[in-house]
């Protein structure tokens, strides 16, 4: 089998990628054959690694789960103002923004208490960023 080179698989993958969203299949066993002849050509460009501040590797369940029971007497009160929020925004199919803005709490202000906690975190460094701009020809 031919190995391919790193840039040339990169870019199919994102060809790829895009050719198979939102491809709907019943549930099952697909069989899969084809056989086709892929040409590409264009330019990929890297960007330089860059550091950031990670907000959390934590799943928000977990988070939540370690945070409940500091909370006190507030505890179910804050269960239902998150479970409240969480509900406008997936049955309203709102962005998270418009959920922020009816909070009753000035939420720019706990933000900003939030963005001081994750600046004590130590910065990651995350590779840079890939732009693609090729042409695929399957044939």
């Amino acid at each position: 089998m031919k190995t391919i080179e790193p840039t040339v698989a990169l870019a199919l993958s994102r060809f790829f990628a895009k050719a198979g969203k939102g491809a709907e299949l019943d549930p099952g066993v697909h069989k899969i054959a084809g056989r086709f002849t892929v040409d590409v050509a264009g330019e990929l460009v890297k960007g330089e690694d860059e550091e950031y501040v990670p907000t959390t590797s934590i799943p928000t369940k977990a988070l939540l789960a370690l945070l409940l029971p500091h909370l006190g007497d507030s505890r179910e009160k804050a269960l239902q103002v998150l479970g409240d929020a969480m509900s406008l925004a997936v049955h309203a199919d709102v962005k998270a923004d418009a959920v922020l803005a009816s909070a009753t709490v000035d939420v720019a202000k706990q933000m900003d208490r939030v963005t001081q906690l994750t600046g004590t975190i130590p910065a990651k460094v995350r590779s840079g960023k890939v732009k693609i701009e090729t042409i695929v020809k399957v044939s």
